[in-house]
């Protein structure tokens, strides 16, 4: 059975001199079918790049609130462009109250305008909501349905939201990171959500599993510095499947059930 990493930053610098490596485990792998996610303008065409030479890459561009200060003055017209002329998935975008020193407004702004765009172009979502979980609620009630879908990436939240988030059409990717046991109570939300709503994602670089469970051995060419593999999707597969009791197998296949829904029209695109 195939494997889905639902979000990732394969494009990201830190991969830079490993990428080839990278793409080619991959195509020798199980994995069929990985959401790329651009986080501004300066990373779009790379994420691009990735998808168009790769069957199993989905592109996923958007404004990343962390990076809300490179924004150009034409950013609304630059992005919905990009989205149009290329047809790709919309992510990673969000609210983020974890880092410091962020402008709330600008961040609500922006979010709000990318997920218009999607609305209008029928385009799945990928949303970061870091400590920001009950304003990103708020976001997409005033924004409406949102007919493609949207994932919450890496969700951290009460479990208060998770009703509310399913019934706008939500669906929630599980990291390696949460397998660490000081994020067992973010781990066990992952028990809880309905099993049609959930997601395997790696988040590569970041977002490292546990060291004693990582047998990849991926680190920056120059630091040297402990990097995720894309492949590590693979433990949290194994973890949770365990977790809620189910085969293996057969949670397998409810993932990539889950995944074709949200990401299936990029796949068939890529494949043609």
């Amino acid at each position: 059975m195939a494997l889905y990493d639902a979000h990732n930053h394969l494009q990201d610098e830190k991969f830079a001199g490993i990428l080839s490596h990278l793409e080619r485990e991959i195509s020798a792998s199980r994995v069929s079918g990985v959401v790329i996610n651009g986080t501004r303008r300066s990373d779009w065409t790379a994420v691009l790049a990735i998808a168009q030479r790769n069957p199993w890459a989905i592109a996923s561009v958007g404004y990343h609130p962390w990076y809300l200060d490179e924004l150009p003055q034409n950013w609304r017209e630059q992005f919905e462009e990009f989205v149009t002329l290329n047809r790709v998935a919309i992510g990673e975008i969000g609210i983020d109250g974890w880092k410091p020193g962020l402008d709330r407004n600008l961040q609500r702004e922006v979010c709000a305008f990318q997920l218009s765009v999607a609305q209008r172009n029928n385009l799945p979502v990928s949303i970061h909501g870091l400590k920001a979980w009950s304003e990103l609620l708020d976001i997409l009630k005033g924004i409406g349905e949102l007919p493609a879908g949207f994932l919450l990436h890496s969700y951290s939240g009460d479990r208060s939201y998770l009703k509310p988030f399913i019934e706008r059409g939500a669906y929630f990717s599980c990291s390696g990171a949460f397998l660490e046991p000081k994020r067992a109570k973010t781990f066990d939300l992952y028990k809880e959500i309905p099993i049609d709503r959930l997601m395997i994602e790696s988040d590569a670089p970041d977002q490292l599993p546990p060291e004693a469970m990582d047998t990849w051995g991926l680190t920056q060419s120059d630091s040297k510095a402990r990097l995720t593999h894309p492949l590590s999707v693979e433990l949290t597969y194994r973890a949770l499947a365990i977790a809620r009791g189910v085969e293996l197998s057969d949670f397998e296949v409810r993932i990539e059930g889950n995944f074709k829904r949200l990401f299936g029209a990029f796949i068939q695109a890529q494949r043609v």
